[in-house]
């Protein structure tokens, strides 16, 4: 599925500009494909994004005549080439970009000179936030207009154009808007009600309260594409259908991202553990009931299933994202080829558990408390944010659960409740490779935390995750103790050392 989109810049500067802001959502693995005759602006435009993506060269230069340029002082390996001289796959072959196609990004200048080496179309994961970990392909077709303008027509992919998205939310996203709210209240039957912001996540939707003659609801603002009211309501059905408490829902729009749902209040299962409110173990007895029920359920839900690529998309948020920000350089693509080898069998390990529906983001942030006490159902515990669901292994949210990143859960009940659920799979996996898995699946799981948190405080600005990171390194380092991980405590040695010295102070200096 393709995005394509014409825009007029009004000048080389404007250009520049675009390509500055780019650069912040640019992953290892994609292709950013310049057209246009010459004088269009193509080598303006890679010149401002390998300068936006941190090189330190002074000068960068076009490679007309050497045909590759590359840097690695850069957030992510980059090669620069110009495609204009070539006219076969051989002659592309002996730039030898292999490992800049996979492990880098290529902005290549007259590609359709060299169309065979870009047939290959990325991966793309179909679930909501991994499509911004997923490699994509970005063709921008350049013209340079006798005013001085530029006429610019952009084709992305489904992750370029989620991506396109977050850079400029006035172009190619619905931006924040107090009258499309108002007008989708109105259709509704509420035009007469109070509008007060409740809630905003690490994701692009906000959460409204709505009072009308002493009843309140809860609006989700959730501005497409950067997010889907359709997938939402979809995972919503399926945990309806299977018996969990998700919120009722009174309207909805899923052409503009809106959804009227049922108003729970303010007290989530973190709150009340922080605040000392809620006896610990009975709650998160029930948390893992829910996920002994998904397990159980006779019909899984239809959904993207986690493979050894999404695994791997996932954890390279770390390489993408942690890596650069903390050392100052990107990890090279020889060392992320080491690193991949490396997970390959790990993720085999992880996958190797039984199956059942993962809500993803499943921890205490995430489950309102609706009574004092669990009771025997599932009424009592609310479930949010389950809008990225997917098929995978059952440890996967149980790990998320227990190892949480904000919150330190007792180990004792940890080891209760693993126990717990081996035990009610009844001998379809073996207590061995529960708990390789489950260690393996709460490394991958840190890797991607801990890059996600920096992306957030470098990206977005959203720096308050950083206080985090403490707690996702001694994750780190007490899961890299499983004797399955003996090749990537060796490889990641050096940067468990830094993270535990001096990862807030490293990354809180760039963004400051």
């Amino acid at each position: 599925m393709t995005f394509t989109t014409t825009l007029t810049w009004g000048d080389e500067q404007a250009t520049t500009a675009f390509a500055t802001q780019l650069a912040g959502y640019v992953i290892a693995g994609d292709l950013i494909l310049l057209q246009g005759d010459l004088g269009a602006g193509k080598s303006a435009f890679a010149r401002a994004l390998i300068k936006a993506l941190g090189t330190q060269e002074k000068h960068i230069p076009s490679p007309t005549y050497t045909l590759v340029q590359t840097y690695d002082d850069t957030r992510i390996p980059t090669a620069h080439v110009d495609c204009y001289r070539l006219s076969s796959a051989e002659e592309w072959a002996t730039l030898e970009l292999d490992a800049y196609r996979t492990h880098g990004l290529i902005v290549a200048e007259w590609p359709q000179n060299a169309a065979v080496a870009f047939e290959q179309v990325p991966y793309v994961c179909q679930a909501n936030i991994s499509e911004n970990d997923s490699a994509g392909t970005l063709t921008l077709a350049l013209t340079a207009n006798e005013d001085g303008s530029r006429t610019v027509t952009l084709t992305a992919d489904t992750s370029w154009h989620t991506r396109l998205a977050m850079v400029d939310r006035a172009q190619f996203s619905r931006t924040d808007n107090p009258e499309g709210r108002k007008q989708f209240l109105t259709d509704h039957g509420y035009g007469d009600a109070a509008i007060e912001l409740a809630a905003a996540d690490a994701s692009f939707r906000s959460f409204w309260r709505v009072t009308q003659n002493d009843t309140t609801h809860m609006l989700m603002d959730a501005p497409p594409p950067l997010e889907s009211v359709a997938r939402y309501q979809h995972v919503w059905q399926y945990l309806k259908d299977v018996g969990l408490r998700v919120p009722d829902i009174y309207a909805a729009d899923a052409n503009n991202g809106y959804i009227l749902q049922e108003d729970w209040g303010n007290t989530t299962l973190f709150n009340a553990v922080t605040a000392g409110q809620t006896d610990l173990t009975s709650w998160y007895g029930k948390a893992v009931d829910v996920l002994m029920h998904l397990a159980a359920a006779d019909k899984p839900a239809d959904l993207p299933r986690y493979s050894a690529e999404t695994l791997w998309m996932e954890a390279a948020r770390f390489a993408n994202w942690y890596v650069p920000h903390a050392t100052g350089r990107a990890m090279h693509p020889e060392d992320r080829q080491q690193l991949l080898e490396i997970w390959q069998p790990l993720f085999s390990k992880i996958l190797n558990v039984p199956e059942t529906t993962v809500l993803w983001d499943y921890h205490a942030g995430n489950m309102m408390l609706l009574a004092a006490e669990p009771g025997t159902g599932f009424q009592n515990l609310g479930l949010l944010d389950f809008q990225d669901a997917r098929l995978g292994p059952i440890t996967y949210d149980l790990s998320m659960l227990l190892q949480d990143a904000r919150l330190d859960v007792p180990q004792e009940l940890q080891d209760a409740q693993v126990k717990r659920v081996v035990d009610a799979l009844d001998g379809a996996v073996t207590m061995d490779d529960f708990m390789t898995s489950y260690a393996l699946v709460s490394l991958q799981r840190t890797f991607k935390i801990i890059g996600g948190f920096t992306r957030l405080a470098l990206r977005d600005g959203k720096t308050k995750y950083l206080d985090f990171l403490p707690r996702c390194w001694q994750q780190v380092e007490a899961s890299l103790t499983h004797p399955a991980c003996a090749d990537l405590q060796k490889f990641m040695q050096p940067y468990v050392e830094q993270g535990l010295r001096a990862e807030r102070s490293a990354v809180k200096k760039l963004v400051a």
